[in-house]
């Protein structure tokens, strides 16, 4: 199993991105920000922060079709926004985090 998860999120999640990054930590892993240049290891997982706010952003949208490609994409829907890449396992944040505005 992999212990290292790559977290990218659109902005404006930054606190979420934080509240997922502490429960991931919590739970043994090591969290990282996930940087689109940098070289990542075939065991790493991609955690991504996806909301509609994240469908205008290019690079989120190629980190997502990597990571599918690679079969380390987990997608956690911030709102109603679809996964994104067709075939991608999505889950929606169910836990308030602090700083969650509803």
């Amino acid at each position: 199993m992999s212990k290292r998860i790559l977290i990218a999120h659109p902005r404006g999640a930054e606190i979420q991105a934080r509240g997922v990054a502490a429960e991931l930590r919590a739970l043994g892993y090591e969290v990282s920000d996930y940087a689109p240049g940098a070289k990542r290891a075939g065991t790493d997982k991609v955690v991504m922060l996806w909301s509609r706010a994240a469908w205008g952003t290019p690079a989120l949208q190629a980190a997502a079709r990597k990571a599918r490609a690679t079969g380390s994409l987990v997608c956690v829907r911030l709102d109603s926004a679809p996964a994104p890449v067709v075939g991608a396992v999505s889950t929606r944040l169910a836990k308030r985090l602090p700083g969650d505005a509803c």
